[in-house]
């Protein structure tokens, strides 16, 4: 009889779960219909795609080493993997590229539910942590930019190499998961290195999984020794990957009290500022952005998860619990944000390209935010909470639909522009010689946080790629920021993410006027002055945060920004 117990509750807990994924997958597929088919592709997008285009041959192992040869690439194989399996699938083609990332950011969410419930979390607290991770803006530009796709990868094979080192635990067939988990996280540790830190974690929680099995008088199939093997090739496989990784890094150095102020302001500022404190402004922004009818969507959204939660269990009462969800939370962000003091490469933006890093840190804001709604209507009558709380979350996801909608709009209207300015260019210029420099004048950087063309690397890899010529060179000049343009008796000079690059006058550099639709050489200071001298009207753009500032933005960028330019050392 307890055998015949046991089986049943296993086999309803399978349904239910079934049943809450599918639910996910519908919240997760309603999260990107309104702009997955619109989207293209945008700065670093074009130096990949012209290592790419213009590899030997297009076999995996040219796509491969091509990328390799890259400084900046070499440090993560999983992502040169990536982009040479979506580029031997799609091509040119951006859309192929955007809907496996939406199937791979539906996965995410999926595997973090099960990790949740398979940990013993609270089915309707699991389910409300899931959905707000789900739609947070935090890490939006992961959602629109193809560079950046293989951060939700390695947040994919995390959260299943997680959950199977969990299963294990209470599955006879423990090699097959521990083998799996193993296999998954070596390849996310081998992508992007913001869940290096959760992992370091994981021994800690199959040891308090144990406890909790064992204490609930369920057996665990693996034994010590298996488990400890396990852990024991973990820690190789850490330690490995660790050690590579410093070997082949660009940019790590030991931090000092200035910066690691900033860290802690900035990431705090992206995470629970613009999206926490200030969510009711951003919210409000959001709604200017968007049509009256495509008001449609957050409500839908919202009005399905509230349904969803209000009709599930009870969510728990105490406020002890959600206290202490409040502070899981807090702790998953700091182990999410630690990994930053290795580098400075990093940037704290809450619409910017710089939110790209923050998909870890945004499992701790949404345990925070789950958790504090919680604490808000733990007190009340049980009918009032058990409704209370599903409208708190509710609204959270549909404010977090909101934003990511309206800021959706500026890249996808970003792509079309991008086309217009390379006919542009092709149309006047149809057949460059190899080895020429094309400067790109009269064409803004950005469209708000949206990039158009704004470096060497973008304009300079569209061309490439236009011609199919990696001689090819190429940048942008915008006079809204003269600090980052100017012009020497030698040639022209830019400067961008703290690089500097200087273009000598001579018969190979050539500048294009995108508003005038010509090409002119630049021989010598005289022609650079007369070809520059019409202002572009662009608007004041900064690297990393594009054009639009929110206002947790202005303020980090007024006072921490300026304050790092004052502490640095002088060169």
């Amino acid at each position: 009889m307890k055998v015949a117990t046991i089986s049943f509750l296993d086999g309803s807990r399978e349904r239910r779960l079934a049943s809450d994924l599918v639910m996910l997958t519908i919240l997760a597929t309603l999260s990107v219909v309104p702009y997955v088919f619109r989207l293209g592709f945008y700065s670093d997008d074009w130096a990949i795609l012209s290592m790419l285009v213009n590899s030997p041959d297009h076999s995996f192992s040219s796509l491969f080493a091509s990328q390799y040869a890259d400084d900046n690439m070499r440090v993560r194989p999983t992502q040169i993997v990536y982009q040479a399996v979506l580029f031997k699938a799609f091509g040119l083609r951006p859309v192929g590229y955007h809907l496996v990332n939406a199937a791979v950011l539906a996965s995410v969410v999926l595997l973090l539910y099960s990790t949740l419930r398979e940990i013993g979390l609270h089915r309707t607290v699991a389910r409300a942590v899931s959905a707000v991770y789900l739609f947070l803006p935090n890490y939006s530009t992961d959602r629109f930019w193809f560079v950046t796709f293989s951060y939700v990868l390695t947040a994919a094979l995390f959260f299943l190499g997680t959950y199977a080192a969990f299963r294990a635990l209470r599955s006879d067939r423990f090699v097959l998961w521990f083998g799996v988990a193993l296999l998954a996280l070596t390849a996310s540790l081998l992508g992007m290195e913001v869940f290096l830190p959760f992992t370091l974690a994981i021994p800690v929680g199959l040891w308090l999984q144990r406890r909790r099995l064992l204490a609930a008088g369920l057996s665990v199939h693996p034994g010590a020794l298996q488990t400890f093997a396990f852990l024991g090739a973990l820690i190789v496989v850490v330690a490995s990957i660790v050690s590579y990784k410093a070997a082949n890094a660009v940019g790590v150095m030991s931090p000092d009290l200035p910066y690691l102020v900033r860290l802690a302001a900035g990431s705090v500022a992206v995470n629970f500022g613009t999206f926490g404190i200030a969510l009711p402004h951003t919210f409000a922004w959001s709604l200017r952005q968007l049509p009256l009818a495509a008001m449609v969507w957050p409500c839908l959204i919202g009005a399905i998860v509230f349904l969803w939660l209000v009709r599930g269990e009870v969510p728990p009462r105490a406020l002890r619990f959600w206290i202490l969800l409040v502070v899981a939370g807090c702790v998953a962000f700091s182990l999410a944000t630690a990994i930053f003091m290795t580098t400075r490469r990093v940037g704290f933006s809450s619409t910017g390209i710089g939110n790209r890093v923050w998909i870890a840190a945004a499992l701790g804001a949404a345990a925070v935010l789950a958790g504090a709604a919680g604490c808000l209507t733990s007190a009340l009558s049980s009918g009032l909470h058990r409704r209370l709380f599903p409208a708190l979350i509710a609204t959270l996801c549909a404010s977090g639909v909101t934003t990511n909608v309206a800021l959706s709009a500026y890249w996808v209207n970003a792509w079309p522009r991008q086309l217009e300015i390379l006919e542009n260019m092709q149309r006047v210029l149809p057949r460059p010689r190899s080895g020429t420099t094309l400067i790109l004048h009269g064409a803004c950087r950005y469209l708000g946080p949206a990039i158009v063309f704004e470096s060497s690397w973008d304009f300079a890899g569209a061309r490439k790629v236009l011609y199919r010529d990696a001689t090819l060179a190429g940048d942008v000049v915008d006079d809204s920021r003269p600090d980052h343009f100017g012009i020497s008796d030698e040639g022209v000079w830019t400067r961008l993410y703290g690089d500097t690059r200087v273009y000598r006058f001579g018969s190979d550099l050539l500048l294009f006027d995108d508003r005038a639709a010509e090409v002119r050489p630049l021989v010598d200071r005289a022609s650079a002055v007369t070809a520059l001298s019409k202002p572009s009207g662009c608007p004041r753009g900064v690297e990393g945060h594009g054009t639009m500032f929110l206002p947790v933005d202005t303020w980090y960028v007024n006072t921490f920004e300026r304050w790092r330019l004052e502490t640095q050392p002088r060169q």
